[in-house]
Order: structure tokens, then C-alpha cells, then sequence
């Protein structure tokens, strides 16, 4: 595997890991967090005013920048200890548990 992705680096592109086994491939300086600010300048949202979910080191930046960064309780440590709070893992419907929360007015 390594040699095969090795052969990408002449490419103008980005390998990240994205779990223990998943690498995801992107076009050079492109994250989700770029992604996030391009977004966020479009359409003249304050990137106070996202909230991000993530589990894995290419989340990191995301989780770090957006106003609500919410880890996945089966996130690697580095993701758990910038976000502003953790819910349940993705099988467990977590994006829907922290929906709910902001739905129930739970928090600001």
C-alpha cells in the first residue's frame, strides 16, 4: 500500500489519513477546514457559527477553527482535546444526539 501511494507524490495533492485504515486524497491545500472558511466567506457566515464534527487527525484543524467542534466519542485523543465537546460515536447517531441537543435549546 505504501508503495502504491508513494506514487501519487508527484501529483499536486494531499494524502491524509482519515482512520486507522482510510487515507483520503485531495487536491493540494485542500482540508475540510479551507473547505469550511471558502464556505464561510460565500456566504458570510461567521466560522463562529459552524458546528464541525469529526474522529480522526484530519479533522484536527476543523475541530480547532469552527465555533462548535464536536469530536465523536471514538475520536483520537488529539481531536478530543481541542473540541468544545464530545458526543456518541457515528453507529450511535452522535451528529443526531448533538442536533437534538441545539434543537432542545441546550446550550448557546
Amino acid at each position: 500500500m505504501t508503495k502504491k501511494l508513494e506514487s501519487f507524490t508527484a501529483l499536486p495533492i494531499t494524502i491524509s489519513r482519515s482512520g486507522s485504515d482510510y487515507f483520503e486524497i485531495n487536491g493540494q491545500d485542500v482540508t475540510k477546514l479551507s473547505a469550511l472558511q471558502h464556505i464561510s466567506e460565500y456566504e458570510t457566515i461567521p466560522m463562529t457559527s459552524f458546528m464541525c464534527f469529526g474522529d480522526y487527525g484530519n479533522d484536527l484543524d476543523m475541530i480547532k477553527e469552527a465555533g462548535y467542534g464536536v469530536a465523536m466519542a471514538n475520536a483520537i485523543d488529539k481531536v478530543k482535546d481541542v473540541a468544545w465537546d464530545v458526543t456518541d460515536t457515528n453507529n450511535q447517531d452522535g451528529v443526531a444526539t448533538m442536533i437534538r441537543r441545539v434543537l432542545n435549546k441546550e446550550f448557546n
